[in-house]
């Protein structure tokens, strides 16, 4: 059986790990057909981020300061509000986008 261990793929481990981050924790997942959540929106807005400059989950989670767990998590919008929100500043730095810019997404999630 062929591994699948080229750039951009996270070992098997990796991925239990932060599903069972998701079970400990309660996280509940929204049904495929709904509307997405702002934190999903957010977490897709800097999945894309960091892939458009190229970054890898490993990179980019020691860039923000957390574990590529808590980055799986952060992308799929399953983390707690006021921590996707301390995560902020530090994704803006590490993409070289304007912290403004995130803001209109991070508004949602306070309101919501």
């Amino acid at each position: 059986m062929k591994k699948n261990k080229g750039e951009g793929f996270l070992p098997a481990e990796v991925i239990w790990r932060a599903a069972q981050m998701f079970c400990q924790n309660g996280v509940e997942v929204s049904p495929i057909d709904a509307e997405p959540t702002p934190e999903e929106m957010l977490g897709l807005t800097i999945g894309i981020l960091r892939r458009h400059k190229h970054i890898s989950h490993e990179k980019f989670a020691r860039s923000i300061g957390c574990s590529v767990e808590e980055l799986l998590a952060l992308e799929a919008g399953l983390l707690p509000k006021k921590v996707i929100l301390k995560y902020l500043p530090a994704i803006a730095h590490a993409t070289g986008v304007n912290l403004g810019s995130l803001q209109p997404l991070a508004r949602r999630i306070k309101i919501a």
